[in-house]
């Protein structure tokens, strides 16, 4: 399933729920229900799937992936897949009681005091935040908690047979936790909310210039309607959206219109210059 449909069937759940209102069929209570999502979904989605409409909670509870596109490359290394297996097979072995219940792991003093100082960074953060940021940003503690558990027992897999379970999440948990939290997590959602909240005009203009910049060479003039028809283009079809980016980046002085007639006759062509300043920012 997509990621686009469990996310619609996520919110039409919680609206069935909230419209029974204790009418109809009697609800079935399962203790400790985990439901872990992972998927991808395209960048022009985000915006009217995961930020449109109320804020119900549920998109402070993702954390978000979106980084620089990087060119293809060959994999220089193996993955390790009976390390894998085996720490697995670790996972697997720990005691599940016939009627599961949760076994509490507390934190050691040491990783309680990041903890906490973690909560008073994530709560400055939230002075200068708002809307949906602001509520991802206050899951952040308890999404800290969580991921030090996973590490724990990441950490614990990798020991030899016989080494007992562990009893506490360590400060070192905890602080690898925060530090994935810190510089990556954060920086991620932010690039994420943002661009989700820029208006179309903005998300294609910004489409417009990544394509751009990654030409070799520089193009001296581009066409409106030839970059619709690209199989690799900026992936713009519709012809306003694209006079709208290009209009865009004229004003930021990209580009400049230079339309022009095939022989000197016939309908105008809308050709655009390319600044040749932009060699100076290609990668």
């Amino acid at each position: 399933m997509s990621a686009r449909s469990l996310l619609h069937h996520a919110r039409q759940s919680q609206s069935a729920l909230t419209e029974k209102n204790g009418q109809g069929p009697p609800l079935t209570f399962v203790p400790h229900l985990l439901w872990s999502i992972l998927g991808t979904i395209q960048p022009d989605r985000v915006s009217s799937l995961m930020m449109a409409g109320d804020d119900d909670g549920l998109t402070a509870r993702f954390l978000y992936c979106w980084p620089e596109a990087l060119p293809p490359r060959r994999p220089e290394r193996h993955a390790d897949t009976e390390g894998a297996f085996y720490r697995l097979s670790r996972l697997r072995a720990l005691p599940w009681l016939e009627t599961p219940e949760p076994k509490v792991l507390p934190f050691t003093e040491p990783a309680a005091a990041v903890l906490h100082e973690w909560r008073l960074e994530v709560a400055g953060m939230e002075e200068s935040a708002a809307g949906l940021m602001l509520s991802w940003l206050g899951k952040l503690p308890g999404m800290a908690v969580r991921l030090a558990l996973i590490l724990e027992l990441l950490a614990w897999s990798e020991t030899p047979e016989g080494a007992p379970e562990p009893e506490a999440a360590s400060e070192r948990s905890l602080v690898a936790a925060v530090a994935f939290l810190a510089d990556f997590a954060i920086p991620m959602a932010r690039r994420t909310f943002g661009a989700a909240a820029l208006p179309q005009v903005e998300q294609d203009a910004r489409r417009l210039a990544r394509w751009l910049v990654q030409q070799s060479p520089l193009p001296e003039t581009i066409n409106a309607k030839e970059l619709r028809r690209m199989a690799q283009g900026p992936a713009i079809p519709d012809a306003e959206r694209m006079e709208a980016a290009l209009r865009e980046l004229e004003a930021a002085d990209w580009v400049r219109a230079a339309p022009s007639r095939a022989a000197g006759h016939g309908r105008q062509r809308k050709d655009w210059t390319v600044n040749p300043g932009l060699k100076e920012v290609q990668p």
